[in-house]
């Protein structure tokens, strides 16, 4: 047995549980690249994402000093309330126990991007991964994504997203489960779908949009299994 399969039997910890409200909502910022999306085979992506042709773009793994950019393209994400579930009033703190918390893996985007007339390598977006659930449920994996309101649009998404599925299938989870994307973030919801997720249940009205009143939140799921 490996000590990644040994770990997911054990139980999430405390702090793990008490932001997964977070995991469960934050679903499907990720997903809104306008360029076409392409199917993953085999999931095998490797961590440079420079070659699934986004030229300058790396994935790697986040660290303690990638704190305040993370935390500044989370709230920025939260801000409008229209895709997540969580109070946009959110603390530093508590963003940053749920993205780092025991158990969980975080990854960042970094692009090259001008600021003041330089070229500068600047952190575009970020996801964590980690179980779905506790115990007999640890061998599903959850994750959420966050991308930077000035860097969508370009693919940024649709890579964190493969490298997020290969990733979660590299560290021994057998499937990947969304549990609250929201069905008004169509590019979501099709971004997850050309990655090979499927809507496997429906909530009813269990997400209230500021403008389009209560919309419907989709599970989604798909195997990670050769």
């Amino acid at each position: 047995m490996t000590q990644r399969q040994r770990s997911l039997k054990n139980p999430a910890r405390t702090s793990g549980e008490r932001y997964k409200i977070l995991a469960d909502s934050l679903m499907g910022n990720g997903g809104r690249s306008k360029n076409s999306l392409r199917s993953l085979r085999g999931l095998r992506l490797t961590a440079n994402f420079s070659s699934s042709g986004q030229d300058g773009m790396k994935i790697r793994a986040a660290v303690n000093a990638d704190r305040d950019a993370i935390w500044n393209i989370f709230h920025e994400v939260i801000a409008a309330s229209e895709t997540y579930p969580i109070n946009p009033d959110i603390s530093r703190n508590d963003a940053l126990a749920y993205w780092f918390q025991s158990g969980a893996h975080a990854y960042v985007a970094e692009q090259h991007l001008r600021s003041g007339g330089k070229q500068e390598r600047q952190i575009v977006g970020s996801y964590t991964v980690h179980p779905n659930q506790a115990g007999g449920g640890a061998h599903v994996a959850n994750a959420a994504f966050i991308v930077a309101k000035g860097a969508r649009g370009g693919g940024i998404g649709r890579g964190l997203g493969e490298h997020c599925l290969n990733e979660a299938r590299r560290l021994g989870f057998q499937a990947m489960q969304f549990n609250f994307v929201i069905s008004t973030n169509e590019a979501a919801v099709k971004l997850w779908q050309d990655l090979g997720m499927k809507i496997v249940g429906t909530l009813p009205g269990a997400f209230h949009h500021p403008a389009k009143g209560y919309v419907d939140v989709y599970v989604m799921y798909r195997s990670l299994l050769p």
